[in-house]
């Protein structure tokens, strides 16, 4: 008798407070997109799990982190999950590190190493603005997929050098800030957004269809694997 494959696992991990970042609608509006992209998700608060033995690898890991304490353990942890085929999209303040003389600490290193990018600060007032989502053509992630508007707080980012960058925003200073980007770690995909920073945006649908496009394309390596150990 055929069984239907099960579907792929994701994990949506919350680490630190809700000070400024919406976790809550965060955790629905995540939630929903991820089920709607064909995965089994589960709602996790904290990293610590990630340095528990697991027993499953899941096919994707969506990290919303917003300060509080990431143990190195738990990132070393999670960089090893993603190495060997998970995938990882890192939400909004997941890149804002503990910095030390202007840079980013020890403690944050493989994180930051792992994610590709930290926060520097909000760029020229205003820090938020309705601006244009600019789609880059000529990948899956974003073929077919419309540019549009959306009203946001603006982050300036500094990068490390083997990202694609998929989606971008014109700054106030003439240049563009990556909106979403995209690198490897091993056998992992990953990839930064810089949305999410309040509940409305995940009823964009723009939005919508990029994250849904996003997870399963960062979740292929994982399901392929998966599958080719079924066979």
């Amino acid at each position: 008798m055929y069984a239907p494959r099960p579907a792929p696992g994701a994990e949506i991990v919350f680490g630190g407070d809700d000070i400024y970042e919406d976790f809550s609608s965060a955790a629905l509006g995540l939630r929903n997109i991820a089920t709607t992209a064909g995965f089994a998700a589960r709602v996790r608060m904290g990293t610590a799990a990630f340095a528990l033995p697991r027993t499953q690898q899941p096919a994707l890991v969506i990290l919303y982190r917003a300060t509080g304490t990431f143990h190195p353990a738990e990132q070393q942890a999670l960089a090893d999950l993603v190495a060997s085929g998970t995938g990882l999209l890192a939400i909004h303040s997941s890149a804002f590190y503990n910095l030390e003389d202007g840079k980013v600490s020890e403690r944050d290193r493989i994180v930051r190493d792992l994610i590709g990018c930290h926060f520097v600060d909000h760029g020229p007032r205003p820090h938020d603005s309705t601006f244009t989502v600019e789609i880059m053509p000529g990948h899956e992630l974003t073929d077919g997929i419309e540019p549009f508007t959306i009203e946001h707080e603006h982050y300036r980012t500094a990068t490390v050098d083997d990202i694609t960058v998929h989606v971008r925003r014109r700054t106030a200073e003439g240049g563009y800030e990556p909106i979403l980007y995209s690198r490897r770690h091993g056998a992992g995909r990953v990839a930064y957004l810089q949305l999410g920073h309040h509940g409305g945006v995940w009823a964009v649908p723009g939005v919508r269809d990029l994250l849904v496009r996003t997870m399963t394309w960062l979740a292929s390596p994982a399901v392929e694997h998966a599958a080719d150990r079924s066979a």
